[in-house]
């Protein structure tokens, strides 16, 4: 790629001194120096733009949501490897990728995490019991990456998709349920002159608040959490008093049909 571009170049070069000897001028030194400097820029930039290699510390703001944090101790726990995870790449058309996610994704759950309970602790281990006075604990665990990028998919977007398996432990450290999340995020390539890691950075950003937005709208949603809510929270949350009736009205109808 480069080789014709630095033949132009110099082409240029000499046609420019030799339209100022013409003149009777004299070759200006410091022009050439402008213009060498100039096109040399512009050569490092493409071959930049055609390397396949990214390196990228994500940055990520995740806006704070406004919720009525449920009546509940929750405990925070990341093992090792989520706080230190990087998405490594090395296919022939994605040589040297290395996209640190570690301090963006806790930074996601440690924005919203609190503002969805009452109490959240940072918690050291799974069995937090000994540790910190807790109702449960949550552990969040990146699953999945993929990226794709406009030369791949024939449109000018940048794409980002996240899959979270999301568990949910009680303070002995037994599972008590887990689903899992997926966040995706996707924005426009901008100007020529623009690193594909910044727009790599901003559809992370984009997939890692909708998985924020979707652990804060969905947790008390779930069937298994809401048993677990209604089992483990005093006073009862709302629509628990009702299911309780309901299960009583069950039990109720179970018995008498195996008295008779």
């Amino acid at each position: 790629m480069s080789s014709p571009i630095s033949l132009r170049f110099w082409k240029l070069l000499r046609y420019r001194r030799g339209r100022g000897e013409a003149a009777g001028g004299r070759w200006r030194p410091g022009g050439g120096r402008r213009c060498a400097n100039a096109a040399v820029g512009s050569l490092l930039w493409l071959a930049g733009a055609c390397s396949s290699s990214v390196d990228l510390a994500v940055q990520s703001s995740v806006p704070a949501p406004v919720v009525s944090p449920l009546p509940v101790r929750m405990g925070l726990y990341y093992d090792d490897s989520f706080q230190t995870w990087v998405h490594r790449e090395s296919s022939e058309d994605r040589e040297g990728w290395q996209i640190d996610i570690g301090a963006a994704q806790r930074n996601l759950f440690d924005t919203v995490v609190p503002l969805m309970f009452e109490e959240v602790h940072s918690v050291s281990a799974l069995r937090a019991s000994d540790t910190a006075p807790v109702d449960a604990i949550i552990s969040p665990e990146l699953v999945q990456v993929q990226i794709a990028l406009p030369e791949e998919t024939h449109t000018d977007f940048y794409e980002a998709w996240m899959k979270y398996r999301v568990g949910l432990y009680d303070p002995a450290g037994a599972l008590i349920t887990s689903w899992d999340i997926v966040g995706y995020g996707k924005v426009t390539k901008g100007g020529l002159f623009t690193s594909k890691e910044k727009w790599l950075n901003l559809a992370i950003d984009e997939a890692l608040r909708t998985v924020g937005a979707e652990l804060v709208l969905g947790f008390a949603a779930r069937n298994d959490v809401r048993q677990w809510l209604c089992r483990t929270v005093k006073p009862l949350p709302a629509g628990c008093a009702e299911a309780e009736s309901v299960e009583d009205k069950v039990e109720g109808a179970v018995e008498v049909g195996e008295a008779n």
